[in-house]
């Protein structure tokens, strides 16, 4: 593994040559997300690749979901994830992918009486 000295303060032309050395020479894993709800097929969304650090990588997905703060789906969404073969084999007895989100449910009916407390 080689080492890629940058600075957060570096030219656009700097970080883009360190992002392809990063990608070009360090073992990674490919995790695609996919969405899908009963009318629709199974959709690509991204491909992320993941890169072996320690003592973690981060990766915030919203990004590749939505532009704004909160993605709105539909009740039958559902959100798919897969590890693909890159060359560097599939996951192994160490390796872990944490997913972690939050959820609001939001009622359509607004029923004031269950809201009252006797």
């Amino acid at each position: 593994m080689e080492a890629i000295s940058s600075d957060i303060l570096a030219s656009d032309e700097t970080i883009t040559a360190n992002s392809k050395a990063t990608f070009q020479g360090n073992q990674k894993k490919c995790l695609s997300f996919y969405m899908r709800t009963n009318d629709t097929p199974l959709i690509k969304i991204v491909d992320i690749y993941l890169f072996n650090q320690r003592p973690y990588y981060y990766v915030d997905v919203l990004k590749y979901f939505t532009s704004s703060s909160t993605l709105d789906v539909a009740s039958d969404t559902q959100i798919c994830a897969q590890i693909k073969e890159v060359g560097n084999g599939l996951l192994q007895n160490n390796d872990r992918i944490l997913l972690l989100g939050t959820v609001i449910e939001e009622s359509p009916v607004y029923d004031q009486s269950v809201l009252r407390v006797e």
